[in-house]
């Protein structure tokens, strides 16, 4: 899935920028001191401005981007949030002196991009990883972020040897990188949209409605099946997806909750951006009047 392995690299990206802030701001501040002819003392107060800095824009601004990433959409917001993430660590990496003030809109543009950038990863994933197998994904998510720390650990140690805003340049390009991973997602997402159509198909796990599903999905389509059965919504799109051309999605529901039906509809808009074809597969008769004058009632 594009999106997981979206949601992987930026948990890397993510968490190795809060090594990087949390070990090397402290080092870069205590070694510029001294070079410069200060005491470390001054040189630990100076970072003991700076994260705090930094911490307290990620505390404001979270849920700010909480909100938000909802109403946007989390590829959508992955971009955004690593674009601040890349232009706060990089500017921090081309800082002269941590002394100067200059250093504080810097720290509050890398807050903001901090914060984001964990929000949105999170987020992708938590949309994302399939019901049967979420643990497991949640844990190579955690995983990929491990190898984030270790790599702004490792590799950031070794870059600060010959330039004290190493670390910084290496998480700017880190967290650049997701962002080229998230154009390419979407555009990838966007071209597969323009290709083929959506379908919706209610009841469709068993019998009739999963061989229409079948169908389209082996034809390249995009499908997405209901059932009033987790367990078979898992086992469908599961045993679906080894073998079909198209994407396959699945969601609870009881076509007699009307507000079932129009999740079951958001959820075809924001993963395939419209629906192209809508399928009444699961219903049952009440009377013979015509569709358009059946009883509100009737459908609610």
């Amino acid at each position: 899935d594009a999106d997981i392995r979206l949601a992987y690299f930026a948990s890397l990206a993510a968490r190795g920028d809060l090594i990087v802030v949390g070990l090397y701001t402290f080092l870069w501040t205590s070694r510029f001191a001294i070079d410069n002819g200060m005491t470390i003392e001054e040189g630990y107060a100076r970072g003991a401005t700076i994260v705090p800095i930094i911490a307290s824009t990620v505390l404001v601004t979270s849920p700010i981007f909480g909100f938000i990433i909802d109403r946007i959409g989390r590829i959508y917001g992955i971009m955004i949030a690593f674009t601040l993430a890349s232009i706060g660590y990089t500017a921090m990496g081309f800082v002269d002196d941590p002394m100067s003030n200059s250093v504080i809109p810097i720290a509050i543009v890398l807050g903001m991009g901090e914060g984001a950038a964990i929000i949105s990863s999170t987020a992708l994933i938590g949309k994302r990883a399939p019901v049967a197998i979420r643990g497991t994904v949640f844990g190579a998510f955690a995983m990929c972020g491990a190898i984030g720390q270790l790599i702004a650990g490792g590799v950031g140690g070794f870059l600060f040897d010959y330039i004290y805003t190493g670390p910084y340049l290496l998480m700017g390009f880190l967290n650049f990188t997701v962002i080229l991973l998230a154009i390419y997602t979407w555009y990838i997402k966007k071209i597969v949209r323009y290709k083929m159509a959506s379908v919706v198909i209610t009841g469709s796990t068993k019998g009739v409605g999963r061989g229409l599903a079948n169908e389209f999905a082996r034809l390249g389509h995009n499908v997405v099946i209901s059932s009033r059965s987790e367990d078979d919504i898992v086992k469908a799109t599961k045993e679906m997806n080894k073998k079909s051309k198209g994407i396959v999605i699945g969601q609870l529901c009881d076509i007699s909750d009307k507000r079932q039906i129009e999740a079951l509809w958001e959820l075809a808009k924001s993963e395939f951006g419209q629906v192209d074809y809508w399928i009444n597969n699961a219903g049952y008769a009440s009377g013979q009047n015509p569709v358009h004058k059946v009883p509100e009632s009737l459908i609610s």
